[in-house]
Formats: C-alpha cells, structure tokens, sequence
C-alpha cells in the first residue's frame, strides 16, 4: 500500500483528529468568552444536503478503505463537481468550525485550508483510479466537470443514476450521523 493509498483507507481518522482539535480548542474557552454561533449550521446543513444528493449518484462504494467505482457517477451534484462529497466535508466543517468559534479568524481558516490540502490529496488520488478505471470517459468527464464546483463544459455522460431517498439514507447515514454528533459535541465542549 503506497502514501495515497494509506492516507486515503485513514481519511476518516484525519477528520476525526481535526475535530478533536476544534473540541479542545472549543473546552478552553468561556461561553461568555467565545458564544457559540448557531447561524454557521446553516452551512454545514448545506453540506449534508450536498451529502445527500450526492450520495445517490455515488453508489455503494463511498465510503470504502480504497478508491474505488462500479460506475462513473456524473449525474446529479456530479454534474457541477467531481467532488462533491467532499465539497460538501468542506462546508459541514467550515460550519462546525465558525459554529464553534474556537479560533481567531485566522487560525479557523488555516485550519480549514489544512482540511481543504487533505482533500485534494485524496482528490488527486481517486482521480488516478478512475483514470485507470474509466479510460477516456473518465478523461472526458474531467474535461467537462470542474474538479470542486462549476458549470459544465461539454457533454460528458455517467452511467449511474440516483438511489432511492430510503437506500441513500442508508448509505449516507453515517456520515450524516458524525455531523451531528461533532456538532452536538461542540455544544457540549462550550458548556
């Protein structure tokens, strides 16, 4: 197992190493010092409805210890990102971290640019796999669909369709579920 493979079987411990951060960060501070900032939930409830929609074009291997794709998804959310899983991780944790005013402003970006490096890491490995994967349709829909969010270019088709609302749940629930246990976690830390 090489670098990119390792980092991305741990991606999830990555997020739970950050969120341990963000709770420490949290602890330290007053609730009259820092109140906490409910408005930013909004975002991170944007980030799993994101989640969600993408979710149910994504299929059943999303969250695997490898890359992996039974087909290329680019129906849905997949027609606006390539990556829209992890756009939506990047809204859930831009909205726990503003939420939880732990840090200056400053340090919350840094911190939120640490996650985005993260990302892309895993980004540019998965991409290698369905490169491998999917040939020149892959190639095609990378030229068509910008990596993170946009507007399409071309024309570029994915042979999967979206899941049912129930199936999707199943499959996104976990992680749906650790959104808001950190998020009820960080209330608790600024108690």
């Amino acid at each position: 197992m090489n670098l990119a493979e390792r980092h991305f079987a741990l991606r999830g411990w990555v997020l739970a190493i950050a969120l341990a951060l963000l709770l420490a960060a949290r602890a330290r501070l007053g609730a009259d010092e820092a109140p906490l900032r409910p408005a930013w939930l909004l975002l991170a409830l944007a980030g799993i409805l994101l989640r969600g929609q993408a979710g149910a074009y994504l299929g059943a291997h999303g969250n695997a210890s490898k890359a992996q794709a039974p087909a290329l998804a680019a129906g849905g959310p997949y027609r606006f990102s390539r990556n829209p899983l992890y756009v939506s991780n990047l809204l859930v944790a831009a909205g726990l971290i503003f939420y939880a005013n732990a840090f200056s402003r400053p340090v919350a970006i840094a911190f939120l640019l640490a996650l985005f490096l993260h990302h892309a890491l895993l980004v540019r490995h998965e991409e290698g796999v369905l490169a491998k994967r999917f040939g020149e349709a892959y190639d095609a829909y990378r030229r068509d669909v910008p990596r993170w969010i946009g507007f399409r270019h071309g024309k570029a088709k994915g042979t999967m369709r979206g899941a049912s609302l129930r199936e999707t749940g199943v499959r996104q629930a976990r992680n749906v579920l650790y959104a808001l246990l950190a998020t009820l976690s960080i209330w608790i830390a600024a108690r």
